[in-house]
């Protein structure tokens, strides 16, 4: 009894491998006087508030209008009245 063929069997060896791809170039990025070096990224913990909508509204509202975003404007909140305590 001979064993069935797959009828991909002809296929093996034909199958086309990626072509190696070219290393990408490295440009020196040189930080113009201007340009301004961002904070380092403090560690951050999460927690759950819950505003009511119309709070939730208005923070949107200002998000947009002042193109920051919502997290930096509770944050901002949050230290401003931290600093009082």
């Amino acid at each position: 009894m001979s064993t069935p063929k797959s009828k991909f069997a002809n296929l093996v060896g034909q199958i086309a491998q990626p072509e190696p791809e070219a290393a990408p170039e490295r440009v020196e990025k040189v930080s113009s006087p201007t340009e301004v070096t961002p904070p380092a990224i403090e560690p951050r913990t999460a927690m759950t508030y819950r505003p009511r909508v119309v709070t939730h509204e208005r923070l949107r509202k200002i998000s947009f209008e002042t193109r920051r975003s919502m997290q930096e404007l509770v944050d901002e909140a949050v230290e401003a009245w931290l600093a009082d305590r």
